[in-house]
């Protein structure tokens, strides 16, 4: 039996990042012919992967997710934020949140972690090209913006080598 829950605002965050592309698990279980081919397509396309997805499966992974998250009844704010983890303006109150999760997908693509097999997608400073960086930066903040970029940066250089330590 599912309970749905109230707006938990204690590790929302947390939960949201680790979740934000459950859609591609669901499209590997419920459609995995169309699944195999959108992995087969993505190395060859120089566009983005959601438009080989919403070309395949009418729907990208983000949707996807979304869907599936509220099906388990669980928290608008999380299913806001994982449906707009790539349009983090889109996501109403909690563009933040999917603001985040968009700079922290970008970024772990950019060192080489959480693609789809395909290798880094963006150059290293890429992610800093990202719409949510001015949802969290806007205009007068290039302080706390350019402090996140530091510890991030620092991030690039350890992540790596703590992700190996765990395969």
């Amino acid at each position: 039996m599912m309970i749905a829950t109230t707006e938990p605002e204690d590790d929302l965050d947390y939960v949201a990042g680790l979740v934000h592309d459950v859609g591609w698990i669901v499209s590997g279980s419920l459609f995995p012919e169309h699944h195999q081919e959108i992995l087969r397509l993505i190395p060859q396309s120089k566009g983005s992967a959601r438009y080989i997805e919403t070309d395949t499966l009418g729907c990208d992974h983000a949707h996807l997710g979304s869907l599936y998250l509220r099906t388990q009844e669980l928290s608008p704010s999380l299913i806001l934020a994982v449906q707009n983890h790539h349009t983090p303006a889109g996501a109403g109150a909690r563009n933040r949140l999917a603001a985040a999760i968009q700079i922290a997908d970008h970024f772990t693509n950019s060192i080489g972690l959480g693609h789809l097999g395909e290798g880094p997608t963006m150059l290293n400073t890429g992610w800093q090209d990202v719409s949510g960086w001015g949802l969290l930066f806007p205009e007068g903040t290039e302080m706390n913006r350019n402090f996140a970029v530091k510890v991030l940066e620092r991030t690039a250089e350890n992540l790596p080598g703590m992700v190996d330590c765990l395969v």
